[in-house]
């Protein structure tokens, strides 16, 4: 193929470039210094991106579409990061990090062997790049006016962080200061939790000494949506072989919902890429993560043959970077291979030796996690098929009681609606038709949609994290949904992409009109009334995407071309799902249209930290050592409410030390299900379970003498107490006895030990 005239590359290449410019001002608007994203970009690109694409394209053998080598091979190169950064933490030296890709980097261009993977295979035009482009850089806007605008990192309103923030950089910081680890906020309790996002902070922190809360709140979300993006696009336009399947999986993935019609009278659906991309950094880096593994798959169990050698390495490092990424990602893995398995055995009469090799790789990754990982934890999580569901049974104005002849119509109704994000699926099950069973690879991805549906009907989790499945399989569906269209659209033309863009800009408007003119809420009781309120825009919807489809159809038959009604439909119902960001959208229009770009606080009440909490933090910090430990007065969020929230880790966070007893929210004792703040929905304030370590934690503070201060110092090793005066003020006349002031403030103190 010969190469691109000058022209083309330069305007192939603006596209990233103008993406990398526009992610820096919004990054900096938003208090990211210019020298942090000098040093970010770098790394990221040189230390973790270059070096796993490297990797990525030599173990697997050949070059791809270039968003899928990029995507993949930043998931690839952050595995390897964490292969290097684990042991170099534990041997003293995690500088390891940056040493380790000029290494890698420096192998390939020294080794004629090695020196092509740095030649890829074209993605496509100039026109599909500047449209990856602008999908990644709507998300990035999403983002920073959705999310950054709200939640500042200094200033008015930074003291009022999103509930998880804190945790995060939290546990961030436990990586980066000790392997092996513990849970930071509460003695002696085993961190038994998804950490590998937090180990991939700790160790870029290390690698360019940017400050863990600018990670945490600013940049992994921005990272993650582009490593996913490209990957999504990739792995669409890889299987389907059309230059424009990766650009519209791009914009599918950003600008959908995945045609997730529950909530749309009542306004609670939302994007994929909306809060919980933001709020959840091991969804959004489990998500990028799983890319690599699914792509391998889907090529392993297609052929007969065992794969080379080097395929196995790349799918069983790829399977071992999901494993403790997100807890949700290796079932997904293990239904995929479970379905290759069973097409081989149905349709062609023969166990599958590499579909059964990969099922294996994965069991053994699954079991390794959940009982070596997490302990044989189930963090909360309990079988209660259709539990989750039926709580939407008021809401949407069904009966309570489902023991008559309701109950069950109401859980099938309100079950379609809950998955009604795999209307992408049920699209592409029309366009693949009998391809979808007998091609193994198209099976494996359906047993990603079946699995995520099935765990998310029937598995409960007491914050509600069962949905996790949902939008890590949809997320998946959307490059196989693409791929569908474009079996379904087989011939492209200028006509025919207009009638397709027209068709997926009806979808947004249509579904607006569907909801508008069914927001009476039924009484309550009245199951018609509830059913048509529930159902309602689900079928209208569905029947307006066959009558457009229909209707498009004869106008391209008119203009001499041929484009099907399904191929219509299909693009009109993604459209559709364009409408929780348009909604999104609209919101953030009016909110910049009166208070401008800048900073909104929507903080109310008491603040999460003390005025001064940062600053005393970071002065512990810098007078203590990370194998210090520190004893605080303050176990709950928010001071002054009648039940304690234990959810606090914002001292070990910010202060990058461990603490004795902060709090115990997300723990194994405080998430189990069987307690009785969990069945009253408030598994938050469960009670602290060692009340001996709480009492003489808490009696140097309420009662500071030579005796007291011993106990901690001899018994635990504390070194450091902070004091939040919020939750009660000491004696200092009496805790200048035991202990030297190192900060004080209106609301806060930090003492030293002697």
């Amino acid at each position: 193929m010969a190469s691109p005239g000058p022209l083309k590359w330069l305007l192939r290449w603006a596209a990233p470039a103008a993406t990398l410019a526009f992610a820096w001002i919004a990054l900096h608007h938003y208090e990211v210094d210019n020298a942090d994203l000098a040093a970010l970009t770098a790394y990221l690109l040189f230390g973790v991106g270059l070096p796993g694409m490297l990797i990525w394209r030599s173990l697997r053998g050949r070059t791809d579409v270039f968003y899928l080598d990029a995507g993949a091979g930043f998931a690839v190169g952050c595995a390897l990061q964490l292969l290097v950064y684990l042991p170099g933490r534990w041997a003293g030296f995690p500088q390891v990090v940056t040493v380790a890709p000029i290494v890698i980097l420096v192998a390939f261009a020294i080794d004629p062997r090695l020196r092509r993977w740095w030649h890829g295979s074209p993605s496509g035009g100039v026109g599909g790049a500047w449209l990856i482009a602008v999908s990644i850089m709507l998300g990035i806007l999403m983002l920073a006016i959705g999310t950054y605008r709200t939640e500042p990192l200094a200033g008015f309103g930074s003291d009022y962080p999103y509930v998880d923030m804190p945790f995060h950089i939290a546990l961030a910081a436990e990586l980066k200061h000790h392997v092996p680890f513990t849970t930071p906020y509460v003695h002696g309790v085993p961190l038994q939790y998804h950490w590998y996002s937090h180990a991939h902070i700790a160790a870029t922190s290390w690698a360019t000494g940017v400050e863990i809360e600018v990670l945490v709140r600013r940049i992994i979300p921005v990272t993650m949506l582009v490593a996913a993006t490209l990957g999504i696009a990739g792995l669409a336009q890889s299987w389907a072989r059309r230059r424009w399947t990766g650009p519209v999986a791009a914009a599918v993935l950003v600008c959908t919902s995945g045609v997730t019609l529950v909530g749309w009278q009542r306004g609670s659906s939302a994007p994929l890429l909306g809060q919980a991309w933001w709020a959840s950094p091991s969804q959004s880096f489990g998500q990028m993560m799983v890319i690599p593994a699914v792509a391998l798959l889907v090529g392993i169990v297609r052929h007969r043959r065992l794969p080379r050698p080097t395929v196995w390495i790349l799918f069983t490092l790829s399977v071992a970077g999901v494993m403790a990424a997100k807890a949700t990602m290796i079932p997904l893995l293990a239904a995929a291979c479970c379905m290759a398995c069973a097409s081989w055995l149905v349709f062609r009469r023969r166990f599958h030796l590499p579909s059964l090799i990969s099922l294996g790789i994965v069991i053994g990754a699954f079991l390794f996690a959940q009982f070596v990982i997490f302990g044989g934890a189930t963090q909360g999580t309990t079988i209660k098929p259709f539990v989750q569901v039926n709580a939407q049974r008021l809401p949407y104005g069904f009966s309570a009681v489902g023991g008559n002849a309701w109950g069950p119509v109401s859980t099938f109704t309100l079950s379609l609606l809950d998955l009604s994000g795999y209307l992408l699926l049920a699209a592409a099950l029309f366009a693949f038709g009998r391809r979808l069973v007998t091609h193994p690879g198209v099976a494996a991805l359906s047993g990603i949609a079946i699995g995520g549906m099935g765990a998310t009907l029937v598995l409960v989790q007491l914050g509600g994290s069962e949905r996790y499945f949902t939008r890590a399989a949809i997320a998946l569906m959307i490059p196989m949904a693409v791929w569908g269209l474009a079996l379904l659209v087989r011939r492209t033309d200028w006509k025919i992409g207009l009638l397709l863009v027209v068709a997926a800009a009806l979808g947004g408007p249509i579904a607006l009109a569907i909801s508008r003119a069914n927001t009476t809420r039924p009484v309550a009781g009245n199951n018609w009334q509830a059913l048509w309120y529930a159902a309602g825009p689900l079928l209208v919807g569905l029947a307006a995407a066959a009558v457009v489809g229909l209707l498009l159809s004869l106008v391209a038959k008119k203009s001499g071309t041929r484009l099907s009604a399904a191929a219509a439909a299909f693009v009109l119902v993604i459209g559709m799902g364009t409408l929780p960001t348009y909604r999104m959208l609209a919101r953030f229009w009016q909110a910049v249209d009166v208070n401008g770009l800048d900073h909104v606080s929507l903080a109310a009440g008491p603040s999460y930290l003390p005025p001064d909490g940062r600053e005393a933090a970071r002065l512990l910090r810098s007078h203590s050592a990370p194998d210090d430990l520190v004893a605080t007065n303050a176990h709950c969020r928010i001071p002054g409410r009648a039940l304690c929230d234990s959810r606090a880790f914002w001292l070990a966070g910010w202060s990058e030390r461990r603490v004795l007893l902060e709090g115990w929210g997300y723990t194994v004792r405080s998430n189990a299900a069987d307690s009785e703040e969990a069945k009253a929905g408030r598994y938050w304030a469960a009670p602290f379970w060692d009340a001996q370590l709480k009492a003489e934690n808490d009696a140097v503070f309420t009662d500071p003498s030579p005796a007291t201060a011993d106990v901690l110092k001899q018994k635990y090793g504390v070194g450091f107490l902070f004091v939040d005066k919020r939750f009660g003020a000491v004696d200092e006349k009496r805790m200048k006895l035991i202990a030297t002031s190192l900060y004080e403030r209106a609301d806060v103190q930090v003492w030293q030990l002697r």
